[in-house]
């Protein structure tokens, strides 16, 4: 095969005229060139197939040795050719055979004498291009199948060593290469090539050692990173001297590379190498390389782990017999010390336990071998249950399972046990096995019992104590005979006393006591000891605190002894402190107060009622409901106050609800209410002049401390006005909401983290993403990058509002400037309840600012670069800048122009002309800024020369309408000055010319007007000059040319330099016609506009009637042509076809639907004996050496006949 940039093309077609117009076609492809070689014959083109590989065949199927289809089989099956393509090159009506073709290998087909040299360029590339890709394919098939191999036998074999050598040579054998060997790295980065097969001849490189020290510099980190090489010449890839000195050890010339990475690690290279020659790698070549690597890392982690496998294995082993050991000195040990082991497997569920386990659990039984629920059998009744519970909860925690629980021995003595034990689950969390011991502690439990006994009786003698110090407070004794009285610690701690700063005397709390509670505790006394103790001794005293402050105590006493004549002896009592229950009561009075306040201050209606009725009607209801409390407290129920059709009618909805009949009224408020939920809803409330007014109902069961219920409590709001704002707000929202949709800006709401809300529609409009997508976090996401970034950083700070500038980013790249206003909406606290934003559409402004900036920087540049001089004047005619022009222009330098200096660079005779105008134009109250001042003038130069300019000048108008200063360019027209005198000169000889030119000459502006005609258009036309001028020059126009002319002049719409031509006729006053030839040319202006048309009028009467004379000769020759029976013809090379008159057809003797007009079909009417003799007069005339005279025979019938 050739390079592609240069196709070889066999031609093979037995007509050389056919094949002449294929190279022809060929030559003019302009995307590829081609090696043309032609055959005439098919077995020619076969012998040259034997030979070369052409890349292209453009094959006749009609050949004169054989057909198409042979010739393309013997090329597929007999020269194994498949690098060719074939397009079979068919007659009309032969698609089938083509069809057939291209099912045996041919990769297109054309019909003959009906394509294009388009179409056969497009084929021929098509199926050049079709061919590579099914050759690609085809290497791609086999590349995977080599890999699928190689991939197959890693997974068959676990021998390395094997899969390396095996996957080398096949590679080797694949890649065509001289040497395929694998590269193992050491630690140190040397390395050992561990797999090689290599043609004979050259060096063997298995098993040697390699010290590369480049590798071992570090050279090799480009392959940790999975870097792939193709050196096609070792000499031009800039390797190292110490890198191609090792290269060349072994014969290397080109070399494909690819890392083997095996868990990310390099393991070693790939390698295949070219040492015949420099070679040329395929990237399809280092893309199989490179997959094979993968599948070597594969196999060498595959061995890697099934060596370690097989070393666990032993390791397993081991640990095995180890632990099988161990086990047995367990045992030992257990028995020895009495505790039982036990194993339970849930599947089986059998427990195979120890004779100390079994001895702890049945006494006497042998059996080893017991189920679960023989176990639990031997527990007793009342442990049995929460043991299970137990090992239930332990199996599902996956936790160790540990209690002490009872057995029933066989003669019903009680024993306790320990029992510990710890599941083995697998990765699913399921119970594989259960082991455990178990330890009789009958005896720890009987010594932890008398333990607990005596450790119990000792507690309850503490406890006695603490009762009656902790409990009662403070007691006394008084030995009333004696007058002797103790007071314990805890009394005098109470009174803020020490125990030995009050002595233990009656007069001591006597001192203490409040004096009218001393009086009312001596009459308590008093009464309890003539009633023999019937009466008790009970009341609250007051002592005072040590502090000062009050101690509020109970005093509860009683006679213990008494004597003979019933005497009190001996009497014992406490002292409850009662202080702190003493300050609540009284908080609470205040509490009661405050809510009675609350009650008739509150402007809620608090009704309390239960089943007597309404009990509480605080003011508020009274006010709102227009009743006393006096009418209903105890009188009525809460039900007068509702509208009973929406009491109904919520009992009904209720019902519906949970599917059970509730009635309205008390039964109504209880379901509602039920589990102490507080029931809030709107509801109708009636006052007593029959009005009525909405309300927000709280309503909430009252329940004692038993949980029993005892009342409702309800809570009602007037929200009449509420309603009336409600209301008031919903047309607030509505138009809201229509002006959110209507404003020309996206509106958007933010919750408190930045979440989206809500957008507008102009939103999607803004974005182009439709209002769903900017929900939640959404409207950030077709944000800018940077802008986003910005914003959200902004956000997480924390801000008051936010004001910002930014970009949207549409999916089609285009860019929408917005600017951003986020502020704060806050509730009646001040708190953010959320934010609203709008993001306003400011891309025109952008990009008008960016023009502005744009033009600033054009206007900077232009004032350097452009070739007029450029001033700026303030307000009062001091000139503030010149750029370099106006320095060239006036020969001074750029500062003499500052001030008034720029007056005196005019030439003095211009200074008060130009001062005039300046002031005529410019000192009025009131200037356009439209309008502008401009004039001519002269520099006078410093060397006396001058300079003529044209100068315009703008005011600058600020804010308020005043001029602020002044803009202006001076244009140096000396040039032109020169110019209009010479075009002065030229417009003379112009007219001069005009006026002797034998042609009609005219002007036209750019909308058709004639400005100028000279006196030869007079003559032509019978009209004067002035009837020409404007649109008179269409009038004398013959009317059935006139709309002809000025359609085709229009519809030609003239560019610059292009001309414009027509004929017509005159149509004179006198009623004679004059035939004109007309020309027009655009006029332009420096700038390339049309500004107007030039054109000229030439006479042709007398052509148009020599033409007319000469049709009529023509006629006269066809009659003579028809009658001498002389054919005509023309043949189409574009189209490879013959066009006949009639008279050929009749002397070919061939009807219209007989001849295709092909060249073949013409050459087939030509006699055999002619044939040659008419190809070498075509090929002389296709030459240029002859014109085309001939005789021929035609075959028509049996008649033969000769014609010229």
């Amino acid at each position: 095969m050739s390079d592609r940039s240069s196709l070889t093309i066999f031609l093979i077609d037995d007509c050389a005229v056919d094949r002449y117009i294929y190279r022809q076609y060929l030559q003019h492809d302009k995307f590829q060139s081609y090696n043309i070689v032609e055959f005439e014959t098919a077995k020619q083109a076969m012998t040259w197939c034997e030979q070369q590989t052409p890349d292209v065949i453009l094959l006749d199927y009609l050949m004169p040795d054989e057909d198409g289809r042979e010739f393309l089989r013997k090329l597929r099956e007999n020269l194994n050719n498949q690098q060719s393509a074939v397009i079979l090159l068919t007659g009309a009506g032969d698609e089938m055979i083509a069809v057939n073709a291209m099912k045996n290998g041919a990769q297109d087909y054309l019909v003959k004498n009906n394509f294009t040299p388009k179409a056969l360029h497009s084929t021929i590339h098509h199926a050049v291009e079709r061919l590579h890709l099914t050759r690609q394919l085809e290497q791609i098939r086999e590349q995977q199948q080599l890999i699928t191999t190689i991939a197959l036998r890693i997974r068959q074999s676990l021998k390395l060593e094997e899969i390396l050598s095996t996957t080398a040579i096949e590679m080797r054998q694949f890649l065509k290469a001289d040497r395929v060997l694998v590269y193992q790295f050491q630690p140190d980065m040397s390395g050992v090539i561990v797999a090689e097969s290599v043609l004979p001849g050259w060096t063997i490189a298995l098993g040697q050692q390699i010290e590369d020290t480049c590798f071992q510099q570090g050279a090799g980190s480009d392959y940790r990173q999975g870097k792939k090489r193709a050196i096609n010449n070792i000499y031009q890839a800039g390797l190292s001297n110490c890198h191609l000195h090792l290269l060349e050890q072994f014969e290397v010339k080109a070399y494909l590379v690819v890392p083997i990475l095996v868990k990310e690690q390099l393991w070693g290279l790939l390698i295949a190498q070219q040492c015949s020659a420099f070679r040329h790698w395929e990237s399809v070549e280092l893309d199989l390389l490179d997959q094979l690597g993968v599948q070597i890392a594969i196999a060498i982690q595959q061995a890697s782990t099934y060596q370690q496998v097989q070393t666990e294995l032993a390791e397993r082993q081991r640990a095995e017999a180890a632990l099988k050991s161990s086990e047995e000195r367990l045992k030992l040990t257990l028995n020895f010390t009495g505790i039982g082991y036990w194993e339970w497997n849930p599947t089986t569920k059998q427990i195979s336990a120890s004779q100390n386990a079994i001895h702890g659990c049945c006494a006497e039984s042998s059996d080893v071998q017991l189920t679960l629920e023989q176990w639990f059998s031997q527990l007793h009744p009342e442990d049995r249950l929460w043991v299970e519970q137990e090992l239930k909860q332990a199996i599902a925690t996956q936790t160790d399972y540990a209690v002490e629980y009872r057995v029933v021995w066989s003669d019903n003595s009680i024993h306790w046990v320990s029992a510990k034990g710890r599941g083995i689950y697998n990765t699913t969390g399921q119970l594989l096995q259960m082991l455990g011991v178990l330890i009789d502690i009958t005896e720890r439990k009987f010594s932890e019992a008398e333990h607990q006994q005596s450790e119990i009786l000792r507690m309850e003698l503490n406890l006695l104590e603490q009762v009656l110090e902790v409990s009662l407070a403070g007691y006394w004794d008084w030995d009333i005979p004696s007058n002797q009285e103790y007071l314990s610690p805890t009394f005098k701690q109470m009174c803020g006393y020490a125990d030995h700063e009050l002595p233990n005397t009656p007069e001591a709390w006597q001192r203490l006591i409040f004096p009218e509670d001393l009086a009312n505790s001596q009459e308590m006394f008093g009464q309890h000891v003539q009633s023999r103790g019937q009466i008790p001794y009970y009341g609250e005293v007051r002592y005072r605190h040590k502090d000062g402050s009050t101690v509020w105590v109970i005093c509860s006493g009683r006679v213990i002894a008494w004597d003979e004549d019933g005497h009190p002896l001996r009497m014992i009592g406490c002292h409850i402190d009662i202080t702190e229950r003493k300050q609540i009561e009284a908080q609470l009075i205040a509490i009661n107060r405050l809510q009675q306040a609350i009650l008739d201050g509150s402007d809620y209606a608090i009704i309390y009622n239960n089943s007597n009725g309404i009990q509480i009607f605080n003011a508020a209801a009274q006010k709102m409901l227009g009743y006393t409390a006096n009418e209903v407290v105890n009188q009525v129920k809460p039900s007068i106050f509702h509208d009973s059709q929406e009491l109904q009618q919520r009992a009904v909805e209720l019902s519906l609800q949970l599917g059970r009949e509730i009635a309205s009224g008390t039964e109504f408020f209880m379901t509602v209410t039920q589990d102490g939920k507080t029931y809030e809803n709107e509801w109708t409330y009636i006052r007593r002049d029959g009005s009525r007014f909405p309300v927000f109902l709280s309503v909430k069961t009252l329940r004692d401390k038993e949980g029993n219920n005892i009342g409702f409590l309800g809570i009602a709001k007037d929200i009449t006005q509420q309603k009336q704002i409600e209301a008031a707000l919903r047309d607030s929202q509505r138009r809201y909401e229509t002006l959110t949709e209507a404003a020309p800006v996206a509106i958007f709401r933010l919750d408190t983290t930045g979440q989206c809300i809500y957008v507008n529609d102009y939103w999607s409009k803004l974005t182009d993403r439709p209002t769903p997508a900017a929900l939640g976090m959404g409207w950030l996401a077709g944000l800018h990058p940077e802008d986003r970034h910005y914003l959200w950083m902004k956000w997480s700070q924390g801000f008051e509002q936010i004001r910002y500038e930014g970009r949207y980013l549409h999916t089609d790249e285009s860019i929408t400037w917005f600017y951003l206003q986020i502020l704060p909406e806050t509730n009646p606290f001040g708190s953010i309840i959320s934010y609203i934003g709008t993001f306003t559409d400011i891309t025109e402004r952008k990009q008008a600012e960016e023009a502005l900036r744009e033009s600033e920087r054009r206007y900077a540049h232009l004032t350097e670069a452009a070739p007029v001089g450029i001033f700026r004047l303030d307000a009062s005619g001091q000139c503030i800048y010149v750029n370099d022009r106006w320095s060239e222009m006036t020969g001074r330098p750029i500062q003499a122009a500052l001030g008034l200096g720029w007056a005196i660079a005019i030439h003095p005779e211009d200074r008060d002309r130009l001062k005039q105008e300046w002031e005529l134009k410019f000192d009025q109250e009131i200037v356009d800024p439209r309008e502008f001042y401009e004039s001519e003038g002269r520099h006078l130069r410093p060397d006396g020369s001058i300079n003529w300019f044209y100068v315009q000048v703008i005011p600058e108008i600020d804010t308020n309408g005043s001029i602020s200063g002044y803009i202006g360019t001076l244009t140096d027209i000396s040039d032109r000055q020169q110019a209009e005198e010479a075009l002065r000169d030229s417009e003379h000889r112009y007219a001069t010319l005009a006026k002797a030119s034998p042609v009609a000459i005219f002007r036209l502006d750019a909308v058709g007007n004639c400005v100028y005609i000279n006196d030869r258009w007079s003559e032509m036309t019978g009209r004067s000059t002035s009837a020409g001028l404007g649109m008179g020059w269409i009038e004398a126009i013959h009317p059935e040319d006139s709309e002809r002319i000025l359609r085709e002049w229009f519809e030609v719409e003239l560019a610059p330099n292009e001309l414009f031509d027509n004929e017509g006729r005159h149509l004179l006053p006198d009623g004679s016609i004059k035939w004109f030839h007309c020309y027009v040319l655009p006029e332009t202006n420096a700038s390339g506009k049309v500004i107007g048309y030039i054109g000229t009028l030439t006479d042709i009467t007398s052509r148009k009637q020599t033409e007319e004379q000469l049709h009529q000769l023509s006629e006269r020759l066809t009659l003579a042509l028809q009658s001498g029976r002389f054919g005509i013809w023309e043949y189409d090379f574009a189209q490879a076809k013959q066009i006949w008159d009639d008279q050929m057809y009749e002397l070919y003797g061939l009807s219209k639907g007989e001849f295709t007009g092909t060249y073949d079909a013409w050459l087939n009417c030509i006699h055999p004996e002619d044939q040659d003799y008419m190809l070498a007069s075509i090929q002389q005339v296709l030459e240029g050496q002859q014109e085309y005279p001939c005789c021929v025979t035609l075959g028509r019938g049996k008649i033969e006949f000769r014609v010229s």
